[in-house]
């Protein structure tokens, strides 16, 4: 059985593979799990000693040669819940920290899905309403589809607004109907000889540009350019308040 995530609980290579023995072939005396797990019988007793101290494996009291047994795989789910419940104690003060070293002017680049998920996250994490220039419809992109699920419930538990001046392209397509599926969207079109590849959104201090866009889709090659500025979020946010004015008439 392959150990691997097991191991990203915290467990070292040889206490994986001697508690998977020792699910898969129970109670068993310590020669028993090196003959059946390959590891040195010297290591096996270091290793046994540490499974016991995470609560992973028992000795059976009463045996005439020392036997073990692991507990449970649920035991597993708990170590899973420890580490959370550790991470999210510590939270507050990395992001009190994190907060603490931000410039209020920066610019930095994600690319690809995960730069696409760290610029969503962002909008999440500052918690303001979002302003839409030449929106093509690309959180509809099947790439983004699990993590977008979540981030629509954690959008709306933060009451986040959403202001979109889509493409024309956009209008009457599965992409407009897709994200217009929510009270927390406002939406309307930029007239046809306007279409350009570009989209900027803007939240907070944050402006983001999305250069060489699709309609429902993105390059998975370009680079969303991110600006942290106060000056120069509220100058779109003002160009885009005069275009869905415009868009109106």
């Amino acid at each position: 059985m392959n150990t691997d995530a097991i191991q990203e609980l915290g467990l070292a290579k040889n206490e994986a593979e001697i508690y998977v023995t020792l699910v898969e072939h129970g109670e068993s005396s310590v020669s028993g799990v090196a003959t059946h797990s390959g590891i040195n019988r010297r290591n096996v007793y270091d290793t046994l000693e540490k499974l016991i101290e995470k609560g992973l494996v028992f000795e059976i009291i009463g045996a005439s040669d020392r036997r073990f047994q692991a507990v449970d795989p649920n035991k597993l789910l708990e170590l899973v819940e420890e580490k959370r419940a550790s991470l999210v104690r510590m939270l507050p003060e990395l992001e009190a920290k994190f907060k603490k070293k931000q410039s209020s002017e920066q610019v930095f680049l994600y690319r690809g899905v995960e730069g696409w998920k760290n610029y969503l996250r962002d909008v999440l994490r500052l918690g303001e309403d979002v302003y839409t220039i030449g929106g093509k419809g690309a959180w509809t992109d099947e790439r983004l589809a699990p993590f977008m699920a979540q981030f629509k419930k954690e959008a709306a538990r933060k009451k986040i607004q959403f202001h979109i001046l889509f493409e024309h392209g956009v209008k009457g397509t599965r992409f407009e109907r897709e994200i217009r599926g929510g009270s927390a969207v406002r939406c309307r079109f930029l007239p046809k000889e306007f279409s350009s590849p570009m989209s900027v959104d803007t939240f907070g201090d944050y402006s983001v540009l999305f250069p060489d866009m699709e309609l429902g889709t993105f390059n998975d090659e370009a680079t969303l350019t991110v600006v942290v500025n106060p000056l120069v979020a509220e100058g779109y946010r003002k160009w885009f308040k005069a275009l869905w004015i415009l868009s109106a008439q």
